[in-house]
């Protein structure tokens, strides 16, 4: 059991590490001119795929609509994101991603897969292979489509 401790241990270390330093870091944020409260919306808002209600996206982000008023107003500024009433129920605002909060997303995961890419070339080509097997067997698991 031991072994199995250690690797979650391991994988974990991982994780945190490729968030501080290829998902997080401040450049690849600050050259888009984005908080990292905003990146985090327009990044929720995307894996959302369609438009939420500030209700939605303040439980998605486990923030209250009164902290995410003032940064969704400085997106929808910068023509990141769309606000909108609800047709249905006026009351509701509803957001979305623009076009360009789409392309500036486009452009921040681009430059963290370069910077990604160019960890991974200093692998060999075989255990560039296997890691490859490994990490989609591993999702597949995790996803609950694989195991035995």
């Amino acid at each position: 059991m031991e072994q199995w401790e250690d690797l979650v241990k391991d994988f974990f270390q991982m994780l945190v590490y490729m968030r501080d330093n290829y998902v997080r870091p401040a450049d690849h944020i600050a050259r888009v001119s984005l908080s990292p409260v905003q990146f985090h919306i327009v990044t929720a808002l995307q894996h959302q795929q369609g438009p939420l209600s500030m209700t939605e996206l303040a439980a998605c982000l486990q923030i209250s609509k009164q902290q995410l008023t003032p940064s969704i107003g400085k997106l929808v500024e910068a023509g990141l994101v769309n606000r909108y009433r609800d047709q249905q129920d006026r009351r509701v605002q509803r957001v979305e991603l623009t076009e360009m909060g789409r392309q500036t997303l486009d452009e921040v995961s681009d430059k963290i897969k370069q910077a990604f890419c160019q960890r991974l070339k200093l692998l060999p080509p075989d255990d560039l292979a296997e890691l490859s097997v490994i990490i989609k067997r591993a999702q597949e698991i995790l996803q609950g489509n694989g195991g035995s």
